[in-house]
């Protein structure tokens, strides 16, 4: 089963022009079964989920993409903001109450840059050359989420390969999504699971398994 664990559309994100019409066009165009509408501001919830992708035969769960004091986080288990979320450990709190899952999203953003951009939070002091997949593996962010973005379409393939060796060094498996904020790139990157999956309880399940493979076309 493929899904593009990374999506953000007009009904949540206002960087975004894709709108679910859209998405659910390209998506089957671009041969996938669903997606993770992880929204900069929420806004979906199961309700309107229902609502708009039931009969298209795709699978569709609400969910977030926090900014957070190490970076972006995608969430599943939690489709709306709540006050002090902005501290990755009290997201975390509340993701462990919830049953729910944190993902790093694209760690290794604009990290090659010259000079490096302070936008990535991760790594505002470090420069290109003393940085290394081992040492970025220490960095406290990964001992706090539960999988990594390896496969970002938005991502370069240098910032994707590095992420994927910070991963292997972790131990997680790392996941895949596009990026996408229009109808371009949809499905650029995704993830393949082993199984069918029809829930987010399953979604998070699989997840835990580790039953899937990130894939970058």
């Amino acid at each position: 089963m493929n899904l593009d664990m990374h999506i953000h559309t007009t009904h949540g994100s206002g960087d975004s022009s894709l709108k679910p019409e859209q998405l659910i066009t390209e998506a089957k165009k671009s041969n996938l079964d669903g997606f993770l509408l992880s929204e900069h501001s929420g806004g979906w919830n199961n309700y309107s989920v229902t609502s708009v992708f039931a009969k298209t035969g795709l699978f569709a769960i609400p969910g977030l993409e926090v900014n957070t004091i190490m970076g972006h986080i995608l969430v599943i288990g939690l489709n709306s903001h709540i006050d002090g979320i902005s501290n990755i450990r009290t997201l975390r709190k509340i993701l462990d109450q919830k049953g729910g899952l944190m993902i790093s999203a694209h760690p290794c953003r604009r990290l090659f840059d010259a000079p490096l951009n302070n936008a990535n939070l991760l790594w505002p002091k470090v420069s290109n050359g003393e940085l290394t997949p081992q040492i970025a593996s220490e960095h406290p962010i990964f001992s706090i989420v539960d999988e990594i973005e390896t496969q970002n379409g938005s991502n370069s393939s240098i910032e994707n390969e590095f992420a994927s060796k910070i991963a292997e060094i972790v131990g997680v498996v790392g996941l895949g999504g596009s990026d996408a904020h229009s109808s371009q790139g949809i499905g650029a990157c995704y993830t393949k699971f082993d199984k069918s999956i029809t829930s987010t309880e399953e979604l998070i399940e699989a997840i835990k398994s580790k039953s899937f493979t990130p894939i970058a076309k």
